[in-house]
């Protein structure tokens, strides 16, 4: 099966390459960042979950561990190996406070 690759111009326009996903959190601060609760390691959220956490936004329906409601969308997240919580990240500084986690299952 071959996968589907976006094409964008180069930044002189001249030549096509494909568009590659920058990581949210840099691979190198990633490397140390665990969870504040548990001291597991921790990895991105990947799509699907940022996805149906910001539907439940739109609807008005997700609130963090401290109970108070999500109003903005997430950008992107970093889930313990567990996975029950994900930290949200914001303006690409991850927010790792226990109370502003948001439970994912």
């Amino acid at each position: 099966m071959r996968a589907e690759v976006s094409l964008h111009p180069c930044p002189k326009g001249s030549l096509l390459k494909p568009l590659i996903p920058k990581p949210m959190i840099d691979k190198e601060l990633l490397e140390i960042l665990v969870c504040p609760e548990t001291g597991e390691p921790l990895e991105e959220a990947g799509r699907e979950i940022i996805v149906r956490l910001n539907e439940l936004v739109e609807l008005g329906t997700l609130v963090d561990r401290s109970g108070e409601r999500v109003s903005e969308k997430i950008e992107g997240g970093l889930i313990c190996r567990g996975g029950e919580y994900l930290y949200p990240v914001r303006e690409n500084i991850p927010i790792l406070l226990i109370e502003n986690s948001i439970p994912v299952a």
